[in-house]
């Protein structure tokens, strides 16, 4: 409820067992990647409104800690980050309730999307969601995931050991960011 960003899904009012979420139309970013890639200019304008809504949250010390294109609405207006569920705050100890009131544990979020430091056991922060970013640049850009594992454990080895096939990425200049969203450091 502290972000106020336009690409950033408006929480209006919680409760006890409820929350009032601003009403979105449109698909996820998970269900428009099943018809394959985006276009460039789509990769471009959608990437830079997550990364300018990420630096909000992270200017304001909340780090969405579990981004990936489920949790990414795409309207009209453009595109919507949504699920601040296993968000965090800083200076927020690890294993103590978050910001939404759940246990923060790095280990917590989707294995696909998971960060070198939430694979390690290290606390989440802000790189972590820049990882995240550059897993869904790629995918947004190729249509697939940089990483592939048939296990969890499979998937975990290949994000911090394995180098993701940039070759894939056009323009050259792409392709730079991209790779330093998903350096293992």
């Amino acid at each position: 409820a502290a972000l106020n960003h336009p690409n950033i899904c408006t929480l209006h009012d919680v409760g006890p067992n409820y929350l009032v979420l601003e009403l979105l139309e449109g698909e996820t970013l998970a269900e428009r990647l099943r018809r394959g890639p985006l276009p460039a200019g789509e990769v471009m304008t959608y990437g830079a409104q997550i990364a300018d809504a990420l630096h909000c949250a992270h200017s304001k010390g909340i780090t969405h800690g579990d981004l990936k294109p489920n949790d990414l609405m795409l309207t009209k207006a453009g595109i919507k980050i949504l699920d601040f569920g296993l968000a965090r705050m800083d200076g927020e100890a690890e294993g103590t309730a978050g910001a939404a009131g759940q246990l923060a544990h790095p280990a917590l979020g989707t294995p696909a999307y998971l960060s070198p430091e939430q694979l390690t056991d290290r606390a989440r922060e802000p790189r972590t969601d820049i990882f995240a970013l550059g897993l869904v640049l790629f995918e947004m850009s190729t249509g697939s995931r940089p990483f592939a594992g048939n296990t969890r454990a499979e998937l975990a080895e290949a994000i911090l050991r394995a180098e993701p096939p940039l070759d894939r990425l056009t323009p050259p200049e792409f392709a730079h960011v991209v790779e330093r969203c998903l350096a293992k450091d």
